[in-house]
């Protein structure tokens, strides 16, 4: 899979991710179709239901409206942001376009080959078991093993660590709120990961934590080899 990065100045450059074989099939499938533009994904038909006031209920029957017009075009990582930095640790990849509102994540599953897969080098890539991260990814900047517990991993960088250290350095929003990131992640009791990732224009308080200063974009495909990502 290679990955292309860009922030308003300019490209930042590729990355080049190599996919895990022989293990962790549906999260590196889930992954490989996001990256293609080509993984399915329903619209969350509940979207409306329960809602206390009469304009959430029609807002939600608007948006489920406006879903299904566009059902039939899969799910992708085009136009997706890097939308947190934490130093040292991850990054924050492949927030979906507000288009996808109201698609149903995939669930993603794995057993890192029953803990052999590990974040233990610069350039891991993996995903967040489950559905909270709704198809956002993580490339470790550096041996980060607090990613183990609830990431799958996916492949690892064979190209581009020098653009994986430029995301890695880039000039974040510090959070001012006392909200540390261990509490976003899920890693306290009590405080729940943000469901979609925190997009740009986003209300939450939470989510100009370890924002990039500048937007940055990324375009996604899936390469038969090193070469055919050059």
């Amino acid at each position: 899979v290679a990955l292309s990065f860009s922030t308003p100045t300019g490209p930042l450059g590729d990355v080049v991710v190599e996919l895990v074989t022989g293990a962790n099939e549906q999260a590196v499938a889930t992954f490989a179709g996001l990256a293609a533009g080509t993984l399915p994904a329903q619209c969350d038909r509940s979207a409306g239901q329960g809602a206390l006031l009469e304009k959430e209920r029609l807002e939600g029957l608007r948006a489920l409206e406006s879903c299904l017009e566009a059902e039939g075009r899969p799910l992708s990582y085009e136009g997706s942001t890097v939308w947190r930095v934490v130093r040292d640790q991850r990054i924050d990849a492949g927030a979906l376009p507000s288009a996808y509102n109201l698609r149903l994540p995939p669930d993603v599953q794995g057993d890192n080959a029953g803990g052999s897969l590990t974040h233990n080098c610069p350039g891991v890539v993996s995903l967040r078991r489950g559905t909270a991260a709704n198809g956002c990814f993580v490339i470790a900047p550096a041996a980060n093993p607090a990613l183990d517990k609830d990431h799958v991993v996916v492949g690892r960088v064979v190209a581009g660590l020098d653009v994986v250290a430029a995301l890695n350095d880039l000039p974040t929003i510090q959070s001012g709120n006392g909200v540390g990131y261990q509490a976003l992640a899920g890693d306290i009791a009590g405080r729940a990961r943000p469901a979609k990732g925190c997009r740009y224009g986003s209300s939450e308080l939470y989510c100009t934590a370890g924002k990039p200063l500048r937007k940055v974009t990324m375009r996604a495909r899936v390469t038969d080899s090193l070469e055919g990502a050059a």
